[in-house]
């Protein structure tokens, strides 16, 4: 007797952000980390979950653009890269040491990219200055880098400074 084996193809069906308008700055963060399930709403695995994190990252840097911390973090990770790069072709144990201080350097900015600042510190700072509460789970990403946008421009008008600052850069 022939046993006929059918795959299954039933697609999962997954609810993606389709926009950092809508996503919560929870999501996003998680996303940051690496936790890239967080781009759809159930937080599951899914084939697509990487492409849908492009797309929104895509979104954030044509409307934030890179700040220059980001910048600065970018650059030493391609650093880092080189310099594992040259351990591996010389072999010279001396390079480990400069991958564990380059390492060291990434942490520091890598930790909140403002100012000694985790995410949720920055919100009861920028709650304060609203005057109501910011939730990470109900803020969304655009409506958070706004903010933080707009404290920095006044941060700088308040000190006689013209240089934009904020407390969280990308």
């Amino acid at each position: 007797m022939w046993k006929i084996f059918a795959r299954n193809t039933s697609v999962t069906h997954v609810s993606f952000w389709e926009s950092i308008d809508e996503m919560p700055l929870f999501d996003w963060r998680k996303c940051m980390d690496g936790n890239i399930e967080f781009v759809n709403k159930e937080q599951k695995q899914h084939e697509a979950n990487e492409k849908q994190w492009i797309k929104l990252h895509d979104q954030y840097l044509k409307k934030f653009g890179i700040g220059e911390k980001f910048k600065k973090y970018l650059k030493l990770i391609r650093e880092k890269a080189l310099l594992e790069c040259d351990y591996v072709i010389t072999k010279e144990r001396f390079k480990l040491t400069e991958i564990d201080i380059m390492k060291t350097k990434i942490d520091a900015l890598q930790m909140n990219f403002g100012n000694g600042q985790t995410i949720e510190q920055s919100l009861i700072h920028l709650s304060k200055w609203l005057g109501y509460g910011l939730k990470i789970k109900e803020t969304t990403v655009v409506e958070f880098y706004t903010i933080v946008n707009e404290y920095g421009k006044w941060a700088n008008k308040e000190n006689g400074n013209s240089r934009s600052g904020s407390l969280q850069g990308h």
